[in-house]
């Protein structure tokens, strides 16, 4: 087999590999979301570890999805921050998996389609997840966890993609 043979299979095998791994996340992020709200309920872990009162946290208040977010009642506004911060990691990792998925096609290094298209993608599977969740007892699909929060998660896996590349890691005398 001749050298560009077989970079061009080697080439083909990490796109596959990459592919896989993707989906794997995007199966895992569905598996969460068709859980219903009672079974992802983290308010009783957080009473039993976590000790916070009204007086504990700075007031904070604000209206999201139709609810009253408030550090009055602590344990929901600290399960809500983290059910947010989840949601911007998770499209984060999906944005940079599909980053690296994406790099392993041939002409995909134009530098508007190598942010636009993993955005794209990751954003409109988190459009689908939102829909998807509007099927799931206890569940409310947000056109506002996806255009912002998740978009976060998006937003800064490009920064990162886009910043990590003009580092010099290596070390110099």
């Amino acid at each position: 087999m001749a050298e560009s043979e077989w970079q061009v299979m080697r080439f083909h095998q990490k796109f596959w590999i990459w592919l896989v791994r993707t989906i794997a996340i995007m199966l895992v992020m569905f598996t969460f979301s068709n859980m219903s709200y009672d079974k992802q309920d983290i308010k009783p872990f957080l009473q039993e570890k976590v000790k916070i009162t009204e007086t504990t946290l700075p007031t904070v208040e604000f209206h999201y999805n139709d609810h009253q977010i408030t550090t009055q009642d602590p344990y929901a506004f600290l399960e809500f921050l983290l059910r947010k911060s989840a949601h911007i990691l998770e499209y984060f990792i999906l944005t940079v998996f599909w980053f690296k998925t994406l790099s392993y096609v041939p002409y995909y290094k134009g530098i508007g389609i190598k942010y636009i298209v993993p955005a794209i993608f990751s954003l409109g599977y988190a459009a689908l997840d939102e829909w998807h969740q509007t099927f799931v007892s206890g569940r409310t699909g947000q056109l506002i966890d996806v255009f912002v929060v998740d978009a976060i998660g998006v937003v800064l896996a490009c920064i990162v993609a886009g910043v990590l590349p003009l580092i010099d890691f290596k070390k110099t005398k």
